[in-house]
Parts: C-alpha cells; structure tokens; sequence
C-alpha cells in the first residue's frame, strides 16, 4: 500500500494556503491587522486539523500492514 501521509512542510504549506484565503476573504484591502489575526486564527485552525487527518491515516495505515 502506497503512503499517503502529509510530512510537516506539505502540512504547513497546504495550512498556509488555507489560511491565507481564508484571511483574504474575510479583510478588505490595507487592514493589515485584520488579515494577520484572520490569517494566524485560520493558520492555526487549518494545521491543527490537517494534522490531525494525517495522524488518523498514518494509523490506519500502520493497522493495515
């Protein structure tokens, strides 16, 4: 069976990716201050959850083998 795990940086990347649309959908133009508590809130939410998903498949995985 083929690996289909996230490593940290894919994690990060996909998180940041996230949070920065989220972040821009939600502050208008120059309210750098709004986007960066947007952007850190969804970042957060975003990895919290993407590395959560991960683990349970890493699992799943290990318990298949």
């Amino acid at each position: 069976m083929r690996d289909t795990t996230l490593d940290l940086n894919q994690i990060k990347e996909l998180a940041d990716y996230v949070a920065k649309r989220s972040a821009s959908v939600s502050s208008q133009p120059l309210q750098v201050k709004t986007f960066i508590k947007k952007y850190m809130e969804a970042y957060t939410e975003a990895f919290n959850e993407i590395s959560e998903l991960n683990d349970q498949r890493r699992k799943e995985q290990s318990e298949n083998l």
